[in-house]
């Protein structure tokens, strides 16, 4: 996973830890909190421990003990780990003991304290990171120790420890933590986390378009403790908005079923009595899916306008911190059905202007009533712009300027920044569309809802002069209905009017990491792109699917080689995967050897072939024509491949996209004779998708 933050850390900002203070009638407590405990800590490190218990001078004697040997010969930030989480806990106990008095309203504060693990793979990350800490928000009357059961689902933030104080790098290995908190919690609008590199502390706030960092603050000294003893308590009473919370999503938690706790444990054992051995990957897969089953499910509550609806989970997650973040959250308005999605909710960060579900309402105005087409644009439902409550029960529209105004303008960015780069919080309801085809179980789903959401694209380009600008197989859903796969494509919002040049060309490049980009997209970030850049963009989310499996369980399976040059795509800096992207694409060689040929046998394997040599080797040839009859080629029964061939508009036009599987469009086209044979054709592929289901 590329971070993708180069050239977008301001770093020396002191208006960071001052922007999670909470409210005005709060500022005079937690200041008057911030020195108790900062005086309390120091009389423990000179020895006057007062009336203070065993358990605090204990939790102060490990933290002072630890100072000394930061810088050491031998000194390993493992060693730090507990000393920084006893500063945590120590300040959790003030804080539970001022707002636990009865004249005080202690319902919206918190506790902030650490859970028990450290330094491990959490659950709900797709990769192998390991944060060193995981902090964890509790109600205020929770016991004051470690948490347990450590997963991103329940994560606050991250902290990051280095040995000494090399900043280099170590924000960027801290968003590689953050983005998985995005991608694993509804009501997660930016994330924040803390550094603490040799004895310097650092917040960390990442916005949207800039990653904001704090100047250091040294606690082995008296004033840099109190700087971080304030950040802790202003987090501890500081309102959700300004934590990065999301307060139109409330979260409901709810008890695991007793029956889904077993199925899991059952499934964990039978996988370690499996023999031969299980593979490594599949047995950690099980063992993540057996502590899932342990911990409380979360229910989202979203509403929007008038409608409320529940989730549980996001089927698309954002790729990278930077850019629209995009999620699509798959919600139904009956909580008990949420396993069952009944719409999908589009929650993300416009540029002022740029409103997809504006572009949605255009585009089925454009197409009218044209069967084919039409019934593949998404249902659009509602559509919203984002509020967020703040101090006094007051609302405001969660945009750049209410969430990082006071940033910016402290770095001299000032409003013109705001205008032409701030972001507006959005979020619109769509009738479910369908799956992604990462949940697809064959690989002929998978490349049939490929062809149609290319149809889509090049319809929209050929007959006005529409280019999608964000082709990736998230964007790419399905549906069976009557036994025939429904392709769909979604991320209309990137779409760009090659006539009038109207494009959002910074938004689009940072849709996706360089790994998914196209070579001319990685190098020229702000440039205008064309239908071929995204084709490009597809192929290295089809190579990827073809090598790594298209669904979990594959996934699950998949063991990487001592030698897998794909991986060398997510690796170094956005020239370097540029550059080795050219050398695998630039000879057949080099792209069959190398990428080619550690794609598993299918269809999948087929379509990636055929786009390269469309692509690369006839580039004067552009269209897809090439990877139509590859999709052909695919469907071996004969009558529907001589029906769909002996159409003339296959033939005689360049682009036959469109018509390629909507057997509504061939019959509107064509003659009742065609139409018979396509209404057999469509039989004779249900019944080979049924086939190919059945083998899967």
């Amino acid at each position: 996973m590329v971070s993708n933050l180069d050239g977008l850390i301001t770093d020396n900002c002191p208006a960071v830890w001052a922007h999670s203070r909470p409210p005005s009638n709060m500022l005079g407590i937690a200041e008057d909190l911030t020195n108790e405990v900062q005086q309390a800590l120091e009389d423990d490190r000179q020895g006057r421990h007062g009336d203070r218990n065993e358990e605090l001078q204990g939790l102060a004697q490990e933290f002072f003990r630890w100072l000394p040997r930061v810088g050491t010969q031998g000194y390993n930030e493992k060693t730090a780990y507990g000393p920084i989480q006893a500063v945590f806990i120590y300040v959790a106990h003030f804080v539970q003991h001022r707002f636990q008095r009865p004249r005080v309203e202690a319902k919206s504060y918190c506790l902030i304290l650490p859970f028990d693990q450290t330094n491990f793979v959490m659950h709900g990350a797709d990769d192998a990171t390991r944060p060193d800490i995981a902090i964890c928000s509790r109600p205020i009357d929770t016991v004051v120790e470690h948490q347990p059961n450590a997963c991103y689902q329940d994560t606050f933030l991250i902290v990051e420890v280095k040995r000494a104080d090399h900043f280099g790098g170590v924000v960027d290995q801290l968003g590689r933590y953050d983005l998985h908190l995005l991608r694993n919690q509804c009501d997660v609008r930016y994330p924040i986390g803390l550094t603490i590199c040799g004895t310097v502390a650092r917040a960390v706030i990442f916005a949207n378009d800039r990653v904001w960092v704090s100047n250091g603050a040294n606690i082995a000294d008296f004033d840099g403790r109190g700087v971080l003893i304030r950040q802790l308590v202003d987090w501890s009473l500081c309102l959700p908005s300004r934590l990065g919370l999301d307060t139109s999503v409330m979260r409901r938690i709810m008890p695991t079923p007793p029956a889904v706790r077993l199925a899991a444990q059952q499934a964990a054992r039978r996988i370690a009595r499996q023999r031969p051995p299980a593979t490594p990957a599949v047995r950690q897969a099980a063992h993540y899916a057996e502590r899932q089953a342990e911990l409380p499910t979360i229910v989202y509550r979203l509403k929007v306008k008038d409608s409320v609806y529940y989730s549980t989970r996001c089927q698309r997650i954002p790729d990278s911190l930077i850019g629209t973040r995009t999620r699509y959250i798959c919600a139904s308005k009956d909580i008990n059905s949420v396993d069952n999605p009944t719409h999908l909710i589009v929650d993300y960060w416009s540029l002022d202007g740029h409103n997809e579900a504006v572009a949605i309402r255009h585009l089925r105005h454009w197409f009218g009533e044209r069967i084919g087409l039409y019934p593949r644009i998404p249902t659009l439902v509602s559509s919203v712009q984002v509020n967020q409550l703040i101090s006094g029960g007051r609302h405001v529209r969660d945009d750049t300027e209410s969430a990082f105004g006071e940033l910016t303008r402290a770095e001299g960015l000032g409003d013109d920044w705001l205008a032409t780069q701030g972001r507006i919080h959005r979020r619109m309801v769509l009738e479910y569309p369908g799956q992604p085809i990462s949940e697809a179980a064959d690989q002929l789903s998978v490349v049939v809802a490929i062809g149609q959401a290319m149809a889509m694209a090049q319809a929209l380009n050929r007959d006005h002069g529409i280019v999608h600008g964000d082709i990736r197989t998230d964007n790419i859903v399905y549906r069976i209905e009557d036994g025939m796969v429904r392709g769909t494509l979604l991320g209309l919002g990137n779409c760009i009017d090659s006539r009038t040049g109207a494009q959002h060309a910074h938004q689009l490049a940072d849709a996706q990491p360089p790994s998914e980009q196209a070579i001319h997209v990685i190098e020229n970030p702000r440039g205008n792109y064309t239908s071929r850049d995204y084709l490009e963009s597809l192929l290295s989310h089809v190579c990827s699917l073809g090598t790594f499996g298209i669904n979990w369980e594959q996934r699950a399976e998949f063991v990487a080689g001592p030698r897998l040059p794909i991986l060398d795509w997510s690796k170094g800096t956005a020239a370097d995967i540029a550059d080795i992207k050219r050398v695998h694409l630039s000879e057949p060689t080099y792209f069959y050897d190398d990428i080619l040929a550690y794609m598993r046998d299918g269809p999948l394997r087929n379509l990636a072939s055929d786009m390269y040599r469309t692509l690369f080797r006839h580039p004067g040839t552009f269209g897809v024509k090439r990877i139509h009859n590859m999709l052909l080629a695919e469907m071996e029964d004969g009558d529907m491949a001589a029906a769909l061939r002996a159409l003339p508009e296959i033939n005689n036009r360049r682009d036959p996209l469109a018509l390629l599987y909507n057997a509504e469009t061939i019959a509107a086209a064509s003659t009742n004779t065609h139409h018979t044979i396509t209404q057999n054709s469509n039989e004779a592929f249900a019944a080979q998708h049924a086939g190919a289901g059945a083998g899967a």
